[in-house]
């Protein structure tokens, strides 16, 4: 239908539903979180700040005067997806 009025259509998906697939790193997270100063703010599932960006961070930990964002991986299957592939 897009096609027969000069239109491109594009389409992305994102997963939905309970984060039951994110368990192990949900744990690995946890581990992390208690080992760190109640002073440090902690948020999870932080969305990336561009605009229409669907993936956010795992966790945010923050201080006074810092911020960092945190990927947690428990199985790394494909090194090359989840690298800029200088390593």
């Amino acid at each position: 239908m897009a096609a027969a009025v000069g239109l491109e259509l594009r389409l992305r998906t994102f997963p939905s539903g309970e984060p039951i697939r994110d368990a192990p790193q949900q744990r690995l997270l946890q581990r992390l979180r208690v080992q760190l100063p109640p002073v440090v703010r902690w948020r999870t599932e932080v969305p990336l700040p561009q605009d229409g960006e669907g993936r956010a961070w795992d966790a945010v930990g923050a201080g006074n005067g810092w911020v960092v964002a945190i990927e947690a991986e428990t199985v790394l299957d494909d090194i090359q997806a989840s690298s800029d592939g200088s390593a």
